[in-house]
């Protein structure tokens, strides 16, 4: 299911807000102009679940982790195998992979429940995107990976400094903070994983 085939609907699940019902009657007007199905929040999460469970069983390849003081993360022969049949897919799996097992991405995860309200005020879910900007989520995690990782080889090492990507990125994201942008990303994703792609 792609996420421009519907319309995602809050239901208080997870703080979304539930619409008014001049908004629900706004929503469903467009929903049958565009013939789009609408999905509440927790709709979306029950098939989230499921396609994560289905991703888990149809990895077709797996980073390898370095056991030394600096984050590495190494692609094995099943990466360039898998890339010779599906060189988008291969791709687009290589990138969720290494933000799932990102330090910074980690840290993000763990910030405070006040600071992640904040952050997720920067996100119109329709298309998912920061609010008042074309910039879609995977558009800025894209820039986040070529900054954040080095490659060499066949290995990437972890190099990330979050002042860099402010000054890299200062004033690109409209009025949003390039940390805020990036950290309102980050949460996106670690909501939506298939979000992304290269």
């Amino acid at each position: 299911m792609s996420l421009k085939s519907f319309i995602i609907v809050g239901d208080e699940t997870d703080g979304t807000p539930k619409p008014t019902q001049e908004a629900t009657r706004a929503i469903m007007q467009y929903a049958d102009e565009k013939k789009l199905p609408i999905v509440s929040v927790t709709m979306l999460k029950l098939y989230e679940e499921f396609e994560e469970e289905k991703l888990d069983e149809s990895l077709h390849f797996a980073l390898q982790e370095g056991s030394g003081s600096v984050m590495t993360l190494t692609m094995g022969s099943d990466f360039f195998s898998y890339a010779e049949e599906n060189e988008d897919d291969a791709y687009d799996e290589l990138g969720r992979q290494q933000l799932q097992k990102d330090e910074y991405v980690k840290f993000v995860k763990n910030l405070h429940s006040e600071e992640k309200e904040r952050l997720s005020r920067f996100l119109d879910y329709v298309p998912i995107r920061l609010k008042g900007t074309r910039w879609k989520v995977h558009m800025v995690l894209n820039r986040y990976l070529a900054l954040a990782w080095e490659v060499s080889g066949d290995t990437w090492t972890f190099n990330f400094r979050e002042e860099n990507f402010k000054a890299e990125y200062k004033g690109l994201f409209g009025d949003i903070e390039a940390t805020d942008a990036l950290r309102a990303s980050i949460l996106a994703f670690l909501e939506y994983p298939q979000i992304y792609f290269s």
